[in-house]
């Protein structure tokens, strides 16, 4: 089990950063940072510029700002860049098994297995996966584009 660190207070917080040599100017700003960013969340930026947990010389506030909000954007990016794949990839899978196949050609084991494989481990599996693609349908049949199929 890990050792329980004891919490503290968000006045705690500034004064143990300061106290490791972290530069803060406008305190009333810092408690608003902390109250809206975990420490422990900021910590793994301002592990960054530290040694021994003391701050490298110069350390500001601002530098575990900028570092945080670096990475959020990125972050952010690359969560808008996958979601732009997932869908075209799920598109082009789509097309092709509703073309090849007809429009419920995903709900036929029959479309996954290949030559050599186990048709028993298979069907184990594709049945979990239908139930759970049943599921997601059922919990997101208001949505229009559901709607639309099934009318």
């Amino acid at each position: 089990m890990l050792p329980e660190k004891p919490p503290l207070s968000i006045s705690d917080q500034i004064k143990l950063l300061r106290d490791r040599g972290l530069i803060i100017t406008d305190e009333e700003a810092a408690k608003i940072l902390l109250s809206n960013i975990n420490y422990y969340r900021l910590s793994a930026y301002f592990k960054t510029l530290q040694k021994d947990d003391k701050f490298f010389e110069g350390t500001k506030i601002e530098d575990i700002i900028s570092l945080y909000e670096f990475d959020r954007c990125l972050r952010n990016k690359f969560i808008s860049s996958i979601d732009i794949i997932e869908t075209l990839i799920k598109t082009k899978i789509a097309y092709i098994m509703a073309l090849d196949y007809g429009s419920f050609s995903y709900r036929d084991v029959n479309n996954y297995i290949r030559e050599g494989k186990d048709k028993s481990e298979c069907w184990i599996k594709f049945k979990s996966w239908l139930a759970s693609c049943e599921q997601h349908i059922h919990k997101n049949k208001p949505e229009t584009f559901i709607k639309y199929h099934y009318n």
